[in-house]
This record gives C-alpha cells, structure tokens and sequence, in this order.
C-alpha cells in the first residue's frame, strides 16, 4: 500500500486551476483531496478533473499523462475514497434529480403530449377578436380541438393554444367531464420559442394548410388534421 503524507493544511487550488475545472464537481472537496496528495502527484490527479477542452488540450502539449494507478490509490486508503465521493457529489446529486424528472415526465407529462387533438385553420372563428380556440368535449374523438384563426395561424399562436390545452388536460385530466371552450385572444409576443419547438409547430400547421376542407359543425369549414405533440 503506497504511504500518503500528512494533508497539507496550507494547500490552495491556484486560481487559474480552479477556472479550469468542471463545473459538476465540489471545488473544495477536490482541494482537501489534493491536499492528502504528495505534491509530485497532484497535478495528474487534478488533470482528471479539467474541463474536456482543457484536459485535449494538455494531451496535445504532450503534458504528463494522467496516473495510471489513480484507481488502486483510492481504493487503498479509505479517506480518499469518501473524499473522491465528495468530489462527485454535485454530479451525482444532479443525475438523481435528472432521472426523478425523466421518471415524472414519464408519469405525467407524457401522456398529456402523447393525446391527440385535432388542430384546424379557419376562415374565421365564431367570436370576433379571437386568435385561437381551444375545445375541449367530454363525448366524440379526439376530444380537444384547436381552431385557429386563418389570418393568426403561427407558430405563436399555436403555442399560445397548446400550453393553455396543457394546462387543461393538467387540471382536468385528458377527458373532460363537460364540454368547454378557451379563447384564446393575445400571444406572448416576448416569449422566445426555442428553434426546434418553433420548427415543429410551423411544421404542424403546414400538414393542416396541406390537408382538404372540412366543416366541423359551430367551428366551420377550414383545414383539420390530427397531430400528437410527442
């Protein structure tokens, strides 16, 4: 077993070694796990912790090697184990937390995604100053519905009419118990939708203006098609 030194009480991460390191990591654990380090040796370790670019970089400078025996290190002195697993805490608190939201999406979100609704564009809708209109009916298939006014069908407004449906389906659940309808009479002009959402939804309108007319009782003939989010 290799003998460790005494920690150094006055070892300090440089600055510049600090700006290089990941950002997942506990920047003071790694510091008190250097510090039980012999000098010689604490520089290869704390390579392992660079930054990705950093750490090519140094490959590429033909900088010294990360230590080969890192590893059976570790596992012979129990302290900097349980160091090494303070290290990693913040990464490893942060995939819990990914995997409980990957597991309540699971649960919750996706179906309300993966439930069809019927989205048309029409000529104009049954109130004047409407954008959009969500319907929801308690009897017939798909229950939700989405009219959007012609002169309004944009990625914006169809965004607007979806998080309001969302959070129906939320509330309610994915059929509800009575018929309902949602004007929706103003966008979100600020909100910035990301670039792949926003693609999405222009894609799901052009399907709708490709698709042939059809009269759907109160709402009018326009242009419907059936589309999940997911």
């Amino acid at each position: 077993m290799t003998r460790l030194p005494m920690p150094d009480p006055d070892f300090e991460l440089p600055r510049e070694d600090r700006a290089r390191l990941r950002t997942d990591i506990d920047a003071g654990a790694l510091e008190r796990l250097l510090a039980h380090l012999p000098p010689d040796f604490r520089s290869q370790v704390l390579r392992a912790f660079f930054q990705a670019d950093d750490v090519a970089r140094d490959f590429l400078s033909d900088a010294e090697p990360p230590i080969a025996s890192w590893r059976q290190l570790s596992s012979d002195h129990p302290v900097l184990q349980q160091l090494l697993d303070e290290v990693y805490a913040p990464m490893r608190q942060a995939q819990q937390r990914a995997l409980e939201r990957a597991a309540g999406f699971e649960r919750t979100e996706r179906p309300l995604l993966e439930a069809p609704v019927l989205v048309g564009i029409v000529p104009r809708l049954p109130r004047p100053g409407l954008i959009a209109l969500v319907v929801r009916r308690a009897s017939g298939l798909p229950h939700d519905l989405i009219a959007i006014a012609e002169q309004h069908a944009t990625p914006r407004s169809l965004d607007a009419a979806l998080r309001r449906l969302l959070s129906e389906r939320r509330a309610a659940g994915l059929k509800p118990e009575q018929d309902l309808e949602i004007a929706i009479t103003e966008v979100d002009r600020m909100l910035e939708l990301p670039g792949t959402w926003e693609g999405r939804l222009r894609g799901i309108l052009e399907g709708v203006s490709a698709s042939p007319r059809d009269s759907l009782g109160s709402l009018g003939v326009g242009r419907w098609m059936e589309c999940r989010l997911l």
